[in-house]
């Protein structure tokens, strides 16, 4: 199986909860601002319809949810502490 280059597609910090949050075609990894150590890894945040890659992503405006744009235009909103799917909507 050949392996995709995974390089992020952006990197943005919460400053609510001083953490940066790194977005990848395949997952999300969330770093603390302070140490900079590795704090979670969501890797099943693809849409399981498509399992397109992550294109685009950005806060709500309290910072506690990520809106996730896919290859097929399929977005996704996500509760950042715990990357649990609350709405799929396929514009």
């Amino acid at each position: 199986v050949e392996e995709k280059n995974l390089a992020p597609i952006g990197v943005k910090f919460n400053q609510y909860s001083g953490n940066f949050i790194v977005v990848s075609p395949s997952d999300i990894k969330i770093y603390s601002g302070r140490s900079g150590q590795l704090k979670k890894i969501f890797s099943e945040v693809k849409d399981p319809r498509s399992n397109s890659d992550i294109k685009c992503f950005c806060f709500d405006s309290r910072c506690r949810k990520i809106f996730l744009g896919d290859a097929d235009s399929r977005h996704r909103l996500s509760r950042l502490h715990q990357a649990a799917h609350i709405l799929v909507t396929v514009f």
